[in-house]
This record gives C-alpha cells, sequence and structure tokens, in this order.
C-alpha cells in the first residue's frame, strides 16, 4: 500500500467513526428512537384496536384508543414483546398490565363504552405507560 493511499484510508476512516459518534450522540433520538417509538406505538394501538372489536364504536372508544396511543408515544421505556397480545416488558409492569385488563373487560362488558367508563380507565392507562419512568 502507498504512503498516500494510507493517509486517504486513514483520514476516511476518521471522518466515517466521527460522524457515526455524532449520529449517536446527538441525532439518535431524532432518526431513530422516535420514529421507532411512533411505529411501536402504532402497532400497540393497532392491536388494541383488533381487541376491542366487541366494543361499539363511540367516541368514548375513540377516545380511549386516541389517549392510549398518545400515551404510548409520550412514554420513556417502550418494548412490546407481542403486538397480538399486548404483552409489554419494561414498560410499566404486569400488575398494571393485568388491572387496565381487567378494568376494561369489567367497563366494557356491556359492549358499550361510556365517557364515564372513560373517565375510569385513564388512571389505568396512565399507571401502566407511567411506571419506571422516574
Amino acid at each position: 500500500m502507498k504512503k498516500g493511499c494510507f493517509i486517504k484510508l486513514v483520514v476516511v476512516l476518521t471522518l466515517l467513526v466521527a460522524f457515526a459518534l455524532y449520529v449517536v450522540q446527538n441525532k439518535l433520538d431524532d432518526w431513530v428512537l422516535d420514529p421507532a417509538k411512533g411505529y411501536l406505538a402504532d402497532e400497540a394501538t393497532g392491536a388494541l384496536e383488533r381487541e376491542l372489536t366487541f366494543i361499539e364504536d363511540s367516541p368514548a372508544k375513540d377516545s380511549l384508543l386516541s389517549y392510549f396511543n398518545r400515551s404510548m408515544r409520550e412514554a420513556k421505556f417502550l418494548k412490546i414483546e407481542d403486538f397480538d397480545t399486548l404483552r409489554l416488558e419494561n414498560f410499566g409492569d404486569s400488575v398494571a398490565l393485568k388491572s387496565f385488563e381487567e378494568s376494561l373487560g369489567y367497563y366494557a362488558a356491556d359492549s358499550i363504552l361510556t365517557e364515564a367508563e372513560l373517565e375510569r380507565l385513564i388512571p389505568y392507562i396512565d399507571s401502566l405507560t407511567k411506571n419506571g419512568q422516574e
């Protein structure tokens, strides 16, 4: 290898490493994590929507899905294991998830979700999305 070729290679590799470090330190959230979190939140909301097909369409159901999606996007720790069953790991805890599922089943047992029932469900979503963010 010629001396000039080696120097060019070192300069190019140094620039590539510097660019990679800059991206990781400054732009990782904007370029990678936020879009990934948005995608995961949309998938989780879609899975919840598929699970809620037994509930009649209503403004309260739309509000529940919208609030759930917004809470998922704002959560700092988001790791979804299985979209179809909505098993969440390192995101809230299993007690909060089980409590949300039970309360949703209780309030929507008649296949109608009212505004009053929605107001009772919101704290369960908050407890699910806020755990582990301290």
